[in-house]
């Protein structure tokens, strides 16, 4: 097969934009997400899913034969109660 190139003779076709490109701060997009308040719904989600993973960490230590006690998230939940 022979390759058949076409060439624009006039800028008409062609439309180019001299825009210079904006710097997005994705690290404070990011932060600025992170910090912000959060619903009483966000925040029960968040705790449950804290005491989940810890609950999962003791019992691999525990599967482990690893006896290391400490606080974690549930005894701060425990007193706040």
């Amino acid at each position: 097969k022979k390759l058949t190139t076409n060439f624009i003779e006039n800028d008409e076709g062609v439309k180019v934009k001299s825009k210079q490109f904006r710097f997005i701060p994705f690290s404070k997009i990011f932060a600025r997400e992170k910090n912000r308040e959060k619903s009483p719904g966000e925040l029960r989600k968040e705790v449950k899913s804290l005491l989940k993973h810890e609950e999962r960490r003791r019992q691999k230590l525990e599967k482990l034969g690893i006896e290391y006690d400490f606080p974690g998230f549930s005894s701060y939940f425990a007193d706040a109660e």
